[in-house]
C-alpha cells in the first residue's frame, strides 16, 4: 500500500525476467531479489506469513498516520483524498542517509477483493499534482507497488510484496543494493506488531470479507 520502503527496494522495469534468487530469511520473513538487465540494481519481492486476518492488515495499511512507527525510512504520510471504501490518494515521505536527498510521493491506491477466494490486491501507483513538491526532497518520477493478501486459515494470512521505483535524483546502487535486506526485514517485522494492537484488531469493514 505504501512506497516508503523505496530506498531498499530501488527497482526499475524490466524488459526481460530473471529468476527470484532467496536473498535473506529472518523473522519468517523472506526477501528475494532478481538481476534487472542493464541496470546496476536490483528488483525485490518480499513475502512473510502473518498472524492476522485480512481486516486487521487493512486496518493498518489504512492508519497512514502511523506508518512512521513501522515503515522503514517513513517520515511523514497523510491521506489526501478518499475517494472510495477501495481507493485513495496519500502522500509519503521518506527519510535517506547524507549526502542523498529525501524522497516523496503522492499515491493513487486501489484495493480490490477476489469474493471468491478472498484474495486482496492492492496497487498503488504515482501521480504529480495534489501537493507542492518539497523542495527539501525529490519527487519520486516513477513508483508502483502491489500487495497480495492471501488468507490461509481465519488468522492467518500470506502476504506478497513488489514494487517498481524510478528514484530519481542521485542515489547510488551500492546504497541501495546495501539496504536490500534491512528494510523489507524491519517493515514486515513491523507490520507483524502492528496486527498486535487492539484497535486494528477490533477494526471491522462491511467491504472487506475474511476466510471462508
Amino acid at each position: 500500500l505504501f512506497i516508503s520502503l523505496f530506498f531498499s527496494f530501488v527497482v526499475f522495469s524490466q524488459t526481460e525476467e530473471s529468476k527470484w534468487i532467496l536473498k535473506k530469511s529472518e523473522n519468517d520473513i523472506q526477501v528475494y531479489q532478481r538481476d534487472i538487465p542493464n541496470s546496476e540494481f536490483k528488483s525485490i519481492k518480499v513475502t512473510s506469513i502473518i498472524d492476522a486476518n485480512l481486516t486487521t492488515i487493512i486496518a493498518v495499511f489504512k492508519d497512514v498516520k502511523e506508518y512512521d512507527k513501522w515503515v522503514y525510512a517513513n517520515s511523514e504520510a497523510k491521506v489526501l483524498k478518499v475517494i472510495s471504501d477501495y481507493e485513495g490518494i496519500y502522500y509519503s515521505r521518506s527519510d535517506a542517509p547524507w549526502p542523498v536527498s529525501d524522497r516523496e510521493v503522492v499515491m493513487h491506491n486501489i484495493t480490490t477483493q477476489d469474493l471468491k477466494t478472498k484474495i486482496i490486491i492492492s496497487e498503488s501507483k504515482s501521480i504529480e499534482g495534489y501537493v507542492e513538491s518539497d523542495p527539501d526532497c525529490v519527487r519520486l518520477k516513477f513508483a508502483q507497488s502491489r500487495w497480495e493478501l492471501i488468507p490461509l486459515s481465519e488468522n492467518t494470512t500470506k502476504i506478497s510484496y513488489e514494487i517498481t521505483v524510478d528514484p530519481g535524483g542521485y542515489i547510488p546502487a551500492w546504497l541501495a543494493n546495501l539496504t536490500m535486506d534491512k528494510g523489507p526485514i524491519s517493515t514486515l517485522s513491523g507490520l507483524k506488531n502492528q496486527v498486535k494492537k487492539e484497535k486494528h484488531i477490533k477494526t471491522k469493514f462491511t467491504h472487506i470479507q475474511n476466510y471462508k
